[in-house]
């Protein structure tokens, strides 16, 4: 993240039109459809891609620049890394991939009821 906050990165984005146009990339990108080797991928590859997590606390936490540090040679087993945080604050983690990967039932209030 080369901002200093995450309003200042996303109002610098070139594509943020584009992306507000096609919503249906980030619903199909995790899609359970999807095979965990791909959402994986999509996981690895996307420079950009932030997922929300809480802790035991129920706080939540923005996860962000996944990297497989694993998958090689010398190391078959996935090691799955990725930043909590920005700036001079940022940790670095090492995530289970196959928790990440899990497939989850969300239940989400409806909008009125948010209302």
């Amino acid at each position: 993240m080369l901002q200093i906050d995450w309003k200042t990165y996303l109002a610098a984005r070139k594509d943020k039109s584009a992306g507000n146009k096609d919503t249906s990339v980030f619903t199909e990108a995790w899609s359970p459809e999807k095979s965990i080797d791909q959402r994986f991928q999509t996981l690895t590859t996307d420079p950009d891609l932030i997922l929300f997590a809480t802790d035991s606390n129920k706080k939540v936490l923005v996860l962000h620049s996944f990297k497989n540090a694993g998958g090689t040679l010398l190391r078959p087993e996935k090691k799955t890394m990725c930043l909590l945080g920005t700036g001079s604050l940022t940790t670095a983690l090492e995530v289970n991939h196959l928790t990440l990967m899990a497939d989850c039932n969300l239940v989400t209030p409806t909008i009125d009821a948010l209302r």
